[in-house]
């Protein structure tokens, strides 16, 4: 069955608010994000808690959406970094009943390619590319039983792991090769006798 985001996900816009190196919530911000949308680093990054902000801190199963810009993703809030705010790039998109729709499941859905190419073409037509919260709101998703979604979002939580691991590697690929390359280079000459 196939039904609108507006029909099983809250959708709001998130906090604006000038971040500082001190203060009670984590503000996230794009930056914190790798080029996969997978939260890597939280820099000194904070809001104060005040009446305004306190209505906007995340809670677990909450979807962050960047909806601005030329980097489109979607993540899950699972509760950490906490307590935390998203700043205004993103949309939190908070699902009415997880029995009807899995956070995972939809954070998935939300990061397919075919999807993230309609949402850009949503965005398409500015400057800096910006999707609107009303067309956001039509957006077709495909919600099959519990069971299909989590499959779904256990097989791309696994592909994203494997990315990690494979850049981890490359990552210590290369220092091994630059550090075999210095030692090589700096080696003295051997003598014959």
């Amino acid at each position: 069955m196939n039904l609108k985001l507006s029909e099983i996900a809250e959708i709001r816009f998130g906090y604006y608010d000038a971040p500082s190196e001190d203060g009670e919530l984590h503000y996230l911000q794009a930056k914190h994000f790798d080029e996969s949308g997978i939260l890597t680093r939280f820099d000194e990054s904070y809001i104060p808690k005040d009446e305004k902000s306190q209505k906007h801190i995340l809670k677990p199963g909450d979807i962050l959406l960047a909806g601005k810009g030329y980097r489109l993703f979607a993540w899950q809030y699972r509760g950490e970094p906490t307590p935390a705010v998203a700043s205004t790039l993103f949309f939190v998109i908070e699902p009415l009943d997880k029995t009807v729709i899995l956070p995972e499941y939809l954070t998935t859905f939300l990061n397919l390619p075919q999807t993230q190419a309609y949402l850009k073409q949503l965005g398409a037509g500015t400057s800096i590319p910006s999707i609107r919260k009303n067309e956001l709101s039509d957006l077709s998703i495909a919600v099959p039983d519990a069971s299909i979604q989590q499959k779904v979002a256990q097989i791309y939580s696994l592909h994203i792991q494997e990315i990690d691991l494979l850049r981890q590697l490359i990552v210590e690929k290369q220092v091994f090769i630059e550090n075999l390359l210095k030692k090589i280079i700096h080696a003295p000459p051997k003598t014959n006798p």
